[in-house]
């Protein structure tokens, strides 16, 4: 009993801790042993270990954005050149085709004519809301016009190219004929009058001068061609050869002695000599003579 107990004695608390736990749980019970945490690394928006802060995984390779190529750049760029052209174009016949750029160098030669210029200061631009036509002086304060150029009803004006502008009322009218007499409001009226004069030969010289297209107060030159019919009208027109363009409806005709033989309402193609030709259409003196005094208007006889 005595050995027995020495060797109890002797016995480690190691050993008697396995003997209580064996005896308490029948089993042995071993602690588990854990590593030491490892320290982390905070770079500003994350904590990482030690490898994943100093050994980082590569960055992925950003792909620069294409630029568009320099070929589709010239080809965007050449087709707003070309829309821009064709918009030109659009106009450009209008503007220069060879007609119209024959009747301005006609116009820039008569303009140095003092002659010209005496008859242009009875010469006016007719304004409505929806169109643009010519008129001329025939008496104080009293314009001749086509009919046409101020049926849309909306008020008219007239324009000289000394700058001064009247606001005018239809004093008569005459939609058969397509003849018109405009008077200006106001006492300050102050223009010299072109006087009507019936008469003239086939062949004969003449002047026109009107507002055709985008231009204003144009001198032009051409000649007598011959009487001829028109539809709706007992009496014949004048076909005349001269440059006659939209704006120039009211234009006079005016002879080589200053007188007014007819004014200019539309164009047409006629068969002249046995060829058709563009020619300009005019109401004769004569029958606008009888216009006016159907209408009871006194006009100058001063031009």
């Amino acid at each position: 009993m005595r050995e027995h107990d020495e060797d109890n004695e002797n016995t480690s608390p190691a050993e008697e801790n396995t003997d209580i736990n064996q005896r308490e749980g029948g089993e042995s019970e071993v602690e588990e042993k854990r590593p030491p945490e490892e320290p982390l690394y905070f770079d500003g928006e994350n904590y990482l270990t030690k490898e994943e802060f100093f050994n980082p995984p590569p960055e992925e390779e950003v792909q620069p954005e294409k630029k568009p190529k320099r070929w589709l750049k010239i080809a965007i760029a050449s087709l707003a050149a070309l829309a821009l052209l064709v918009n030109v174009f659009a106009v450009w016949p209008q503007l220069f085709n060879f007609p119209a750029a024959e009747f301005l160098a006609n116009a820039n030669r008569l303009n140095d004519d003092p002659v010209i210029e005496e008859y242009k200061e009875s010469i006016v631009v007719v304004r409505t809301e929806a169109s643009k036509g010519t008129g001329f002086v025939i008496g104080d304060g009293l314009i001749m016009t086509n009919e046409h150029v101020i049926d849309d009803g909306s008020p008219v004006s007239v324009h000289f190219e000394d700058g001064t502008s009247y606001r005018v009322e239809a004093a008569a009218s005459d939609e058969t004929l397509d003849l018109a007499v405009l008077e200006a409001e106001g006492d300050s009226f102050d223009h010299p009058a072109l006087s009507l004069e019936p008469g003239w030969d086939p062949g004969e010289e003449m002047y026109v001068i009107g507002n055709p297209m985008f231009f204003n107060f144009i001198p032009n030159e051409g000649t007598f061609l011959e009487e001829t019919s028109s539809g709706g009208r007992d009496q014949p027109v004048a076909a005349i050869n001269a440059p006659v363009y939209r704006g120039s409806s009211g234009s006079p005709v005016i002879t080589e002695n200053g007188s007014v033989a007819a004014i200019v309402y539309a164009t047409s193609t006629r068969p002249i000599s046995g060829e058709d030709m563009r020619v300009g259409l005019a109401v004769r003196a004569e029958e606008a003579v009888t216009f006016l005094e159907a209408s009871g208007l006194a006009i100058s006889d001063e031009g």
